[in-house]
């Protein structure tokens, strides 16, 4: 049955959880400038969305003088990456028979999409924040809260929900993967 996950799959979801593992490992000791190849497209997303210019800060990452933002370690998407990376993996390896290659694309399709929506969620945050003394009761912290979980959740949902509408198109026209 190649619609359900077989026990041939597990070593596949065993391997994101590894990878996933020793990602995050790495994340959770790395300074902001072991983390400049994930921040630099990030802000490089921003400055395309807004009016902002940043430049590499040692301190701070990637920094905009003239509104005093940051995009930081907090800001470089390590976590949805790894969700959505190893979410893709349970939910889709198990439909094709060349997992090799559905496995790396997944892993790679996770972090372009980290990079997009991490970019829009800076956005978000920003927008919101100018509202910050017409809502008095959003503070910084919840608003960034706020608009971190919505905007995280609304594209790991759209991203499988298109991912599995694609394979039902391409399953439906005869494609064989």
């Amino acid at each position: 049955m190649k619609n359900k996950p077989q026990i041939g799959n597990w070593p596949w979801y065993l391997l994101a959880i590894i990878i996933a593992l020793i990602i995050k490992q790495f994340y959770s000791q790395a300074d902001v400038s072991q983390l400049r190849w994930i921040l630099k497209p990030v802000s490089w997303c921003v400055e395309l969305l807004s009016v902002l210019e940043f430049e590499w800060n040692t301190e701070y990452g990637y920094w905009d003088k003239m509104y005093s933002v940051a995009i930081d370690k907090s800001c470089a998407g390590i976590n949805f990456w790894m969700i959505t990376f190893v979410s893709s993996v349970f939910a889709f390896i198990h439909q094709f028979k060349s997992k090799a290659w559905i496995f790396l694309s997944l892993f790679l399709d996770a972090f372009l999409l980290a990079i997009f929506v991490n970019a829009l969620r800076i956005k978000l945050i920003l927008w919101g924040l100018s509202y910050e003394e017409t809502v008095p009761f959003f503070g910084t912290d919840h608003w960034h809260r706020i608009a971190g979980i919505s905007t995280y959740l609304t594209f790991l949902f759209a991203y499988i929900l298109t991912v599995n509408h694609l394979l039902i198109y391409l399953r439906k026209n005869n494609f064989d993967a």
